[in-house]
């Protein structure tokens, strides 16, 4: 992706090359601009697509003693992080020479009420001070490594694996989270390479003659106000939402696109967006999916340009490596769809903006009856390491090798237990959600977007700090059940809340039961599906239409996903199995129920195929364990 890297130089002894080299390891495609800095201080560097930001970096406060790289956009409130004059959403990349001024008289206060995507470095070259910065949710990861006084930050870990200093070694935590605790991506601040850590969100690190300090300038706060109606919250919600929008979409110069689905998250984009100010919606879906079909219904509804991109479930296995290789380990390799399909829209729009997590903040996506009704922590931890565990702990056993497992350690359990006990929130629900952002929403979520960056920017209006301060009003009865969600969608463009849901079938304008009997359908056509192939021995076969693509039946069907499932795990020699890391009679196991149709085992193989090529790509050296 785009993004910055560099080292504190002073006392390094860092050849004179290392900034190059770290720099080109985030340097993807030949039309990726690239900005670099060097004094006896630090070294820099910016690599950048040139839609956002344009002014050459870095910039400087008045007096010339600090300066500051950025990457992102921030809009709107904020006017004392802005130069005087400077549009609010403009180009020029003013806002951030406005950023370290203010940062040089206020300290982390500068950063409180910044409205937008960020990450930021700035240096002190008076006091021989760097500090690093994240934006409110971390939406643009930024990634540090500290030994003595040599300091080092990226983008994007693998860039810090080019400094001399840094020695790579696995991170065996990251191990037990990645196949623990996936589906809640409960990597944290931390990554496949031991020692490289990821700032926190809401954060400023200081690096100060070889201490590390960080500080949180804000956190999310849940605070439920009973005292309005849900029909006055809608409106509050519909209004600053469309504010939201607005200002994402008005820089003059670029051409804004919807990344539009068949859920109600991106057409709540679309709908806020203006009427006739040329923003077009485009949409990626294996072809004869109801996403292609219910998206083209909301771009007719909102009288928007609409194009497809038509996914080849044989082609997408090609870029899993790729996946691996952007996300630096952090994606699973089932999204290698959204790569074949950004690589093809590549020049049809300079920013994409969708409806990123907002079933998750406003339509209560995470919530269920049983963390509704949780008396406390304890219980809220149990349901949520039952619900979204991988492999649990019996399954973990019988995949591990037993000396590799005994490594492992209770790392992964102790971070999870502390990330619910550090939630924050009024009730139980609020500290659901709460540590929904800071885990799933963080993690894994964002990757998505840490993916395609490398291709276009991109604008994330859910994330507005004004429309989440109503959000994060709402009281969880409100939020459940998409409650609130369907009136605020009705109050942006009735028109659209009339268009059937993709995951349910029906429209949001129908009550949540009949809902729930559109799911309970879906799913008994995907165990009538399984049973007959399972029965015909797998000459009759039908994709889901209900997803992107059908990534269980994908894995069935595809030559060329077979042909990877084969290389990776059914080959003796995956390093997973030389490393004696994986029990390969287990993976067979898995594989074989199911293309054979006995079971539904298309997630764990895609950690499993995903941990292999991070082995190959990362950690192709013994010693490196």
């Amino acid at each position: 992706m785009v993004g910055i890297a560099g080292y504190v130089s002073k006392w390094s002894s860092a050849p004179d090359g290392t900034l190059d080299d770290m720099s080109e390891q985030m340097r993807h495609l030949p039309t990726h601009l690239r900005e670099d800095y060097r004094d006896e201080f630090v070294r820099l560097s910016r690599v950048h697509l040139g839609f956002f930001n344009k002014e050459q970096q870095p910039l400087f406060s008045a007096d010339g003693s600090m300066g500051i790289v950025g990457e992102g956009m921030v809009y709107g409130r904020g006017a004392e992080a802005r130069s005087e004059g400077q549009a609010e959403s403009g180009s020029s990349g003013g806002w951030l020479r406005g950023v370290v001024q203010s940062f040089s008289e206020r300290g982390s206060q500068a950063f409180a009420d910044l409205n937008g995507s960020y990450s930021l470095v700035i240096f002190d070259k008076r006091e021989e001070r760097i500090h690093i910065v994240s934006d409110r949710f971390a939406t643009r990861p930024i990634y540090y490594w500290h030994e003595g006084k040599e300091f080092a930050f990226a983008s994007e870990p693998k860039a810090i694996l080019k400094h001399p200093s840094y020695h790579k070694k696995l991170n065996l935590v990251a191990v037990s989270k990645f196949f623990r605790y996936g589906r809640l991506c409960l990597f944290g601040d931390d990554t496949w390479f031991e020692g490289i850590v990821g700032l926190a969100p809401g954060s400023v690190l200081t690096f100060d003659d070889g201490e590390v300090n960080i500080e949180r300038y804000w956190d999310l706060n849940y605070h439920a106000d009973r005292h309005t109606s849900p029909d006055e919250l809608a409106d509050k919600l519909a209004s600053s939402f469309t504010r939201a929008v607005r200002v994402r979409t008005s820089q003059a110069g670029l051409r804004y696109s919807v990344a539009l689905s068949g859920g109600l998250d991106s057409r709540s984009v679309l709908a806020a967006c203006k009427k006739g100010d040329n923003v077009t919606a485009y949409t990626f879906a294996a072809p004869k999916t109801r996403e292609a079909a219910i998206a083209s219904k909301v771009a007719r509804a909102c009288g928007t340009k609409h194009s497809i991109c038509y996914i080849d479930p044989d082609v997408t296995a090609k870029y899993a490596e790729d996946v691996v290789w952007l996300s630096d380990g952090q994606e699973v390799v089932g999204i290698s769809f959204l790569l074949n399909a950004d690589e093809r829209l590549n020049g049809a729009f300079d920013v994409s903006i969708d409806g990123f997590a907002l079933d998750l903040t406003l339509g209560g996506s995470f919530l269920r009856g049983s963390i509704m009704e949780a008396r406390g922590l304890p219980q809220l931890a149990s349901i949520l390491d039952g619900r979204f565990a991988v492999f649990r702990d019996g399954e973990m056993k019988e995949a591990f090798e037993p000396e590799f497992l005994s490594r492992l350690g209770e790392g992964a359990r102790k971070d999870f237990l502390d990330r619910i006990w550090r939630s924050s929130g009024e009730s139980i629900p609020d500290r659901a959600d709460y540590f929904a952002l800071r885990t799933r929403v963080r993690n894994f979520t964002i990757m998505g977007h840490v993916l395609s960056r490398s291709y276009f920017e991109d604008a994330i209006p859910t994330l507005d700090n004004d429309f989440m301060a109503v959000v994060t009003s709402i009281p969880p009865s409100l939020r459940y059940h998409y409650h609130v969600y369907r009136k605020f969608l009705k109050k942006l463009d009735p028109s659209v809340a009339k268009i059937q849901y993709e995951r349910s079938g029906m429209s949001p304008n129908r009550p949540y039961s009949l809902w729930m009997v559109g799911v309970a359908i879906d799913r008994a056509f995907k165990i009538w599906d399984d049973t007959v192939y399972r029965l015909s021995g797998g000459r009759i076969r039908r994709f889901q239409t209900n997803a992107y693509l059908d990534l269980s039946g994908t894995l069935r069907q595809s030559r060329a996903w077979r042909n990877l499932v084969a290389r990776t795990l059914v080959s003796k020699g995956s390093l997973m199995y030389a490393y004696g890391i994986i029990r390969r009679d287990y993976v067979l196991r898995l594989v074989s129920g199911h293309m054979t149709g006995r079971r539904d085992n298309r997630e764990k193989m895609l950690y499993l195929i995903t941990f292999e090529l991070i082995l190959r790509r990362f950690f192709h050296d013994r010693s490196d364990l």
